[in-house]
């Protein structure tokens, strides 16, 4: 950049030089030229000097750059060094000077010079931050070639000087994006789920980045860090770019990539990584000197947020604008709308209500080819199947022609769970990255930070060693493998629970130390406060009907956004209550609304608190599973599983109700499901049995079984899944679900 700067400024003959022995020319010039005015034309040979002061490199960075001259005027006097002295000397940095007479950082330096080259000190200039700021601002074919660089304050100026003639108010659009999306994703969904204090913890303090895998890298790197790198690139699809297969595989480096498709697992963290990396972006932006007017408050946070980013090396030099959307929330926007299906109205639809004025279409397109942008497209796994082909092609369609076409500097990064994806992104031109189960260490730094949260030194101390004693143990090993049920873990340690050894038993504990904690508070409201000490039953049976309510809901784009109203919710209580007690039903509506929703809330009432939802998908299929064997008789609970067993949507419901009959030895329902199962593997018809024991659905569902430890204490109850595995075992990838069976029993059980 400071090359490009200079050949504008001294003219075309100046040359700039790649890394390496440059002899102290970053870029060099020869002759004469108009600078530093037509009046006084410098002449002669001149050196240009690059400079960049890192932040964290030192706590005085006037001191640091007057000891990199000094350095360079001693290598220029060293004679073993074949340098020869320029002419002029212009040196290029990050650092502003300290203008002072006689203490400033600007007359230090000359008179350092002044010591060793005296006729140099009258033709040494210095290039700081805010003068290379004035010199791109005057050449503005750098400006755009080098917008990665420049500053948050600089990009929302440039941003709003482009737009100021718009009908639409951007200042207001960006405000909702930048100040606004900062104070509500400030939380984990865990810290939201089962949390009520005001002073819990920011996602940045709770943060562990995640390891992940890409297809052609060797080595397993870390998400927020390859991310952190290729947000601070420039993004704009160029007509000049090759399109040959090796530049394609070089340009879909995770570390280079403009888009980004992140696959991973239940509770493996894609939403939270997301959320963390946009959190930063708005922060830069929100601490700029000429950003927004914003409170105290927000403005401690954000310093908070800076703080724990720029010790993990993600703090950016030029951040972009992160643009939020909920995959499943635009599926229903799809179903319920008449006009055009397009991303980029629904964006505007969704500015509307926010800001309560109307958004063009034209204002926004503006916007993305000013400024720099970051689109986060969350949760394909969660549209439902019969319009997740359009989601996807929609996405597509905004990303790879709409940002393009408006030559926007755009990164953009979509979500899904493996499960549910058939393929959906493959035609998107993205890096594919996978997120990898955590390895022990990295899953007790996940649960650390909750650990030490509120605690004294040895409290936390004692926590993490009773985790780091139970991470010996294969089967909690398996559990802590995503950062969603280490912080489970890291809970129910916390509350004094013992660290639970299969995930079924993770996910109840945690409900229950949720609950005792809510019920031992000494609340004004006593009939609240009774309701949580004694109804056990009313408060499980509503959680377990809300999370089957939403998730079989959440299978068709009407009910894409997985969200109750307030007045459907109402409807549900009173079934509940009802169908348990014969007196006292509204008064108890009342209080069981509350308790579920203000005290537990391990279900969440987003925004205007007119609905309710369940933020932790995991949760909410916890409880669908714990409705479908806990609700139904014998006939019933056979038809559910039926429905389900086969069905992608429904994979982890059903994996948790496998592992509940097990758990609590409902050995009648358990044995109608592995009948199920097993005709998943045979099939309807005889001619279809060899195509459906290839596919092996029941004997995969019975691995995971295997693998997490469910089947491993009671060999009558692994017996019963020998069919399955038979199935599997023929199977051509069946060493894919199988080898990873550690459990010493069921290990030597799927070997015989």
């Amino acid at each position: 950049m400071v090359n490009m700067l200079a050949t504008e400024v001294l003219g075309k003959g100046h040359t700039g030089f790649g890394p390496g022995a440059d002899g102290g020319r970053d870029g060099y010039f020869e002759g004469r030229c108009s600078y530093p005015s037509a009046e006084e034309a410098w002449s002669g040979v001149w050196y240009i000097q690059s400079k960049f002061h890192a932040p964290g490199v030192s706590g005085n960075p006037q001191k640091w750059l007057l000891n990199r001259i000094q350095e360079e005027l001693d290598a220029f006097s060293d004679p073993a060094s074949n340098r020869e002295w320029p002419d002029n000397w212009i040196l290029a940095t990050n650092v502003d000077p300290s203008a002072a007479a006689k203490h400033g950082t600007f007359d230090k330096a000359k008179e350092l010079i002044r010591a060793v080259r005296p006729q140099l000190v009258d033709k040494f200039h210095i290039w700081g931050g805010e003068k290379i700021l004035t010199l791109l601002s005057l050449h503005k074919s750098v400006l755009h070639h080098y917008s990665q660089f420049l500053t948050s304050g600089h990009l929302i100026s440039e941003l709003y000087r482009q737009l100021s003639g718009s009908s639409a108010g951007v200042q207001e659009i960006l405000r909702h994006w930048i100040v606004s999306d900062f104070v509500q994703q400030q939380y984990t969904k865990l810290e939201q789920a089962g949390s009520t204090a005001d002073n819990r913890p920011g996602i940045q303090e709770l943060f562990s980045d995640l390891p992940f895998h890409s297809i052609g890298r060797q080595r397993q790197a870390h998400v927020a860090i390859a991310l952190a790198k290729t947000l601070a690139e420039r993004h704009v699809v160029r007509a000049d770019i090759p399109d040959g297969e090796a530049w394609r595989r070089w340009q879909h480096e995770p570390e280079r990539s403009r888009m980004w498709f992140i696959k991973g697992g239940p509770g493996q963290g894609k939403s939270t990584v997301t959320q963390y990396i946009a959190q930063i972006q708005r922060a830069a932006y929100i601490l700029e000197s000429e950003g927004f007017v914003v409170t105290p408050a927000q403005r401690v946070l954000a310093e908070n947020v800076k703080k724990f980013a720029t010790a993990g090396n993600l703090w950016p030099i030029a951040p972009r604008v992160p643009v939020y959307v909920e995959l499943k929330n635009y599926a229903q926007w799809i179903g319920e709308t008449s006009g055009s299906k397009r991303m980029l109205p629904y964006l505007c639809f969704l500015l509307e209500n926010e800001l309560g004025q109307p958004v063009r279409a034209g204002t926004l397109k503006t916007a993305f080819s000013a400024g720099r942008w970051l689109f986060i497209f969350d949760g394909l796994d969660e549209v439902p199947g019969d319009i997740k082909d359009l989601v996807a092609n929609e996405v597509i369609h905004f990303v790879d022609d709409v940002l393009i076409g408006c030559g926007c500097d755009a990164a953009a990064i979509a979500t899904s769970r493996p499960q549910g994806y058939s393929g959906q992104f493959d035609n998107l031109d993205a890096a594919t990255v996978t997120l990898a189960k955590l390895q022990p260490g990295e899953a007790l730094s996940c649960a650390e930070p909750l650990l030490k949260i509120g605690r004294s030194t040895s409290e936390s101390r004692d926590y993490i060693s009773i985790l780091e004693d139970a991470l010996h143990s294969e089967s909690i090993k398996e559990i802590m493998t995503t950062p969603l049920q280490s912080h489970i873990m890291a809970v129910v340690v916390r509350d004094g629970g013992r660290p639970p050894e299969r995930k079924w038993q993770l996910f109840d504990t945690f409900y229950k130390v949720i609950k005792k904690r809510e019920a031992n508070r000494n609340l004004p409201n006593r009939k609240l406060a009774a309701l949580l000490r004694a109804g056990d039953v009313l408060i499980k049976t509503l959680h377990n009907r809300l999370g089957f309510e939403l998730h079989s809901r959440a299978e068709t784009k009407s009910g894409a956004v997985t969200s109750l109203k307030r007045d459907e919710f109402r409807s549900i209580v009173r079934q509940v209550v009802s169908s348990l007690q014969e007196a006292d039903i509204e008064e108890t509506v009342e209080v069981l609304m509350e308790a579920a929703t203000e005290r537990l809330v391990l279900v969440n009432t987003p925004e205007s608190g007119e609905a309710v939802r369940f933020d932790i998908r995991p949760l909410q299929e916890f409880f669908a599973a714990e409705h479908i064997y806990d609700s139904a008789n014998s006939d019933g609970f056979s038809e559910r599983m039926r429905t389900i067993s086969g069905d992608s949507h429904w994979s982890e419901v059903v994996h948790f109700i496998l592992s509940a009959l097990v758990e609590n030895n409902r050995k009648t329902e358990l044995s109608v499901a592995v009948s199920l199962l097993i005709e998943l593997d045979e099939g309807d018809a005889v001619a279809d049995r060899l195509f459906y024991r290839k596919l092996a659905k029941g004997g995969i569902i019975a691995a995971r079984l295997l693998r997490e430890g469910v089947l491993e204490h009671d060999k009558r109850i692994r017996s019963l899944f020998g069919k399955c595995i038979d199935s599997l075992i023929s199977a051509n990838d069946s060493e894919d679900f199988l080898a990873a069976v550690a459990s010493p029993h069921s290990k030597s059980w799927v070997i015989d």
